[in-house]
C-alpha cells in the first residue's frame, strides 16, 4: 500500500483541477480515507452520510473517476507538449552552439582541445574522459568535468577561462545549452 500522504496531496490537487462537484469530491475522499485505513466502505454507507442513494454514489463515483482520468490525460498532453518544445529548444541550442563554434574557431566544433593552450594535467584529464574536441567539451557540465579523474576546481576554472576567451562555456549543472 503506497504512503497515503504521497497519494493524498497529488489526488487533492487533481480533484481541484478536475472541476468535481462537492458530492463527487466527498465520495472520492471517503473512498481514499477508507482505502488508506484498509477499510471497506459500502456505497450505501457513503450514500447515508451524503443523503443520496447507493446508485447515485456509484454514478457520481464513476463520473468523478472519468473527470480525473480526463484531467490526467490533459496533464500528460501538456507534459508531452512541453517535452517536444524542450526537444526543439535543445536542437536549436545545438545549432546555435555549432554556428558559434564555427565562428570563433577555424575548425569549429572539431577544434582539438589542445588548441586551447591548456596545462598538461588538464589535457591529460580530458583525454582520459575521451574529450578530444571543443564540441565534446562544451556539451559537458561542470559537474561532469569535475568528476573526470585528475580534474579539479583549478582545471574547471582553467577550462572556463579558456572557453570564455572564445565566448563559450561549459554547461552549468542543470543548464540545457552552452555559451
Amino acid at each position: 500500500m503506497p504512503n497515503s500522504k504521497k497519494v493524498k496531496e497529488p489526488l487533492d490537487r487533481l480533484m481541484e483541477r478536475s472541476n468535481l462537484s462537492e458530492a463527487e469530491k466527498s465520495i472520492m475522499r471517503m473512498r481514499q480515507i477508507a482505502q488508506a485505513s484498509s477499510m471497506k466502505l459500502a456505497s450505501e454507507e457513503i450514500g447515508r452520510k451524503l443523503g443520496i442513494s447507493a446508485d447515485d454514489v456509484r454514478r457520481k463515483e464513476t463520473e468523478a473517476i472519468s473527470k480525473l482520468c480526463d484531467e490526467i490525460d490533459n496533464e500528460l498532453h501538456r507534459i508531452e507538449s512541453a517535452r517536444k518544445e524542450l526537444d526543439a529548444t535543445e536542437h536549436l541550442l545545438h545549432e546555435v552552439d555549432t554556428w558559434l563554434l564555427r565562428r570563433v574557431m577555424p575548425k569549429g566544433e572539431n577544434t582539438d582541445v589542445t588548441d586551447l593552450n591548456l596545462c598538461t594535467r588538464t589535457v591529460n584529464s580530458l583525454k582520459i574522459a575521451r574529450i578530444r574536441t571543443l564540441g565534446d567539451l562544451v556539451k559537458r557540465t561542470e559537474k561532469e568535468i569535475m568528476n573526470t579523474p585528475g580534474m579539479g576546481c583549478k582545471g574547471v576554472e582553467e577550462l572556463n577561462s579558456r572557453l570564455a576567451d572564445h565566448g563559450l562555456s561549459l554547461r552549468r549543472n542543470g543548464d540545457i545549452g552552452n555559451a
